[in-house]
Parts: structure tokens; sequence; C-alpha cells
């Protein structure tokens, strides 16, 4: 599974590059709804289950908990 946080497949489809935003968007959804109910408690887990996705896909797309918080600020 490291090897797939170390590497970032570009993708020549439109519609597969579209599906990642969408997902991407959906986590950052998740986290703020997760961060809504208690911010010192959350967690990964409790951002996917939100977001309604798994664990592995947050870590695809965001190797911490700091780079998610971060993501939210871009």
């Amino acid at each position: 599974m490291n090897h797939i946080m170390k590497e970032r497949k570009t993708y020549q489809s439109q519609l597969r590059q579209e599906h990642m935003e969408q997902t991407r968007d959906l986590i950052l959804e998740g986290l703020i709804k997760t961060m809504a109910k208690g911010i010192v408690t959350w967690s990964i887990p409790d951002v996917a289950h939100e977001a309604g996705v798994s664990v592995p896909t947050i870590y695809r797309y965001f190797r911490t908990k700091k780079d998610l918080v971060q993501a939210l600020s871009v």
C-alpha cells in the first residue's frame, strides 16, 4: 500500500479526472461535517464514514490528517 501513496497517476480520461475531483470534494465535505460535531475528537474513519468512502481512499488523496486539514484552506 505504501507504493500507492507515493505515486500519483495522471489520467488522460476527463471522466476519471472529474471522478477524482468529486471524490476529493466528498472527502473535504465529510471533514467539515465531522469537525462540526467535535473538532477535538475527529478521526480519519469518522471522515470516511461521513464522506461515504473507505479509509484507504482518504489516504490515497491525503497522506496525513494535517494534509487533509490543510486542503480546506486551498
